[in-house]
Parts: C-alpha cells; structure tokens; sequence
C-alpha cells in the first residue's frame, strides 16, 4: 500500500457505522485476507480509490476472477 503524504485526505472513517462494507473491509484485513458470510470463500481485494473533486480516500472490497494472465473485477455502483 502507498505511503500516505503529509496533508491528504485519511481513508474513509474507520468506525464510520453508516458504511456498510466496514464490518467486511474490518475482518478481510484482521483476518489477513478471507471473510465469512455470503462472501466466504470468494476471492475478494481491497480496492482504494482518490475522490477527483474531494480527494477523500474510499475503500471497497470487491471480487474478481482470473482471465488468462489478467484480472477481472467487480464491484456494486452504490451512489
């Protein structure tokens, strides 16, 4: 994971109770990658994207699949 600079944005709120990916995002890092639930046994990343106008870091986990040498991810668009 990149070095966080000096001065920007934090990832989202680390106890923010209104994320609903939190308890998820919580337990793949304490666990050192797996979850449990619905999501037990897929293979899963977390995926941390820059806000364009706010700068503000998100975190979401998300699945993906091998595609010969390449992988394919996919994710929920929540808005």
């Amino acid at each position: 994971m990149p070095q966080q600079r000096p001065g920007t944005p934090q990832d989202s709120p680390a106890h923010d109770e209104t994320d609903p990916n939190r308890q998820m995002i919580d337990e793949f890092r304490a666990s050192g990658g797996t979850v449990g639930g619905r999501f037990a046994g897929l293979p899963l990343l977390l995926l941390t994207t820059v806000g364009t106008r706010s700068g503000r870091r998100r975190t979401v986990p998300v699945t993906y699949v091998a595609d010969g040498e390449r992988y394919v991810v996919a994710a929920e668009a929540r808005r």
